[in-house]
């Protein structure tokens, strides 16, 4: 069992580490051997806001519908930045193959869009440690 202090120390350092997100229209379940997204058709992007609330992590980041480029879209993905750990100087430098470059979670959902280039799409996600 992870301790209430423990949950909130995890939050703390996925929300610090996993700061990107990205979006596609693949539509199958996650594997947990999924590395990227089934489609992606955004680059990565750093999220707007991070937020800890004790053992909770809330992301918020918007994509333009530019950006989507009028294609409907059904699933997000949350990734740690390619050079999240610099090679040296860092606590972490140790294990940053295990850390940068790295897919989080894969929430895919109901297919929506497509969005006008002049319009926006905002996602919030909420992960709570247990």
């Amino acid at each position: 069992m992870i301790v209430e202090d423990g949950k909130k120390a995890l939050a703390r350092m996925i929300g610090d580490v996993f700061t990107e997100m990205q979006i596609g229209n693949g539509s199958d379940d996650t594997s947990a051997r999924q590395k990227k997204l089934d489609n992606a058709i955004t680059d990565r992007k750093a999220v707007s806001s991070v937020t800890v609330l004790n053992n909770q992590v809330i992301y918020e980041i918007t994509f333009s519908g530019s950006d989507i480029n009028g294609t409907n879209i059904s699933e997000l993905g949350l990734f740690s930045p390619i050079n999240k750990v610099p090679a040296s100087g860092d606590i972490l430098s140790a294990n940053r193959q295990f850390i940068n470059d790295k897919l989080l979670s894969r929430v895919n959902f109901n297919s929506i869009g497509p969005i006008a280039s002049s319009d926006s799409v905002t996602f919030t996600l909420v992960m709570e440690v247990e």
